[in-house]
């Protein structure tokens, strides 16, 4: 099949070939880079790791900021199914892809599992970071009203409108 491609003023007529996804019939674009190989030493790849890391945590960042404004659709966020099938097409690019996208999910996890949500570890070290501002346990059984502060079930919509928030417990 003959293409024409304008760009600017100039026109590149080019011969392409449809792929089948399914029933459907597929034509697109595929950027081809010329592959480099480089051998950097143990510093330059500490120091592109880290690079990478910090760009996939504000990615991450960002897009749960946006679900809180409400500038990210839920939608985009992916199950297990949409994983697997992300999974699938990064294993068909490459074991770099590959080993890409799950030290993404591994940092995504992580990440979540610092917020303080009281389940998660960063609602125990949230716990905890209170015991040390107060230089003793929290009275006992005042963990899971901890756990419930956390979760929201104080304040104007929450559970336990009239008790007090379990933080002035502590002190």
């Amino acid at each position: 099949m003959r293409v024409s491609i304008l760009h600017g003023r100039v026109t590149t007529d080019v011969t392409v070939t449809p792929g089948r996804h399914g029933t459907v019939g597929w034509l697109g674009v595929l950027p081809v880079d010329d592959t480099i190989s480089l051998k950097p030493d143990l510093a330059r790849r500490s120091r592109s790791a880290c690079r990478k890391n910090i760009e996939f945590s504000r990615m991450i960042f960002q897009t749960l900021g946006g679900l809180f404004t409400r500038e990210t659709s839920p939608k985009q966020l992916m199950g297990p199914i949409a994983i697997a099938q992300v999974s699938g097409e990064s294993a068909r690019l490459g074991w770099i892809a590959l080993i890409t996208l799950m030290a993404s999910i591994s940092l995504n996890l992580g990440l979540l599992n610092l917020m303080p949500i009281p389940v998660l570890d960063g609602g125990h070290i949230f716990i905890m970071a209170l015991e040390g501002l107060a230089r003793r346990e929290l009275q006992p059984g005042r963990e899971r009203e901890g756990e419930r502060f956390l979760a929201g079930e104080w304040g104007p919509g929450g559970a336990f409108r009239g008790a007090p928030p379990p933080v002035f417990w502590v002190f």
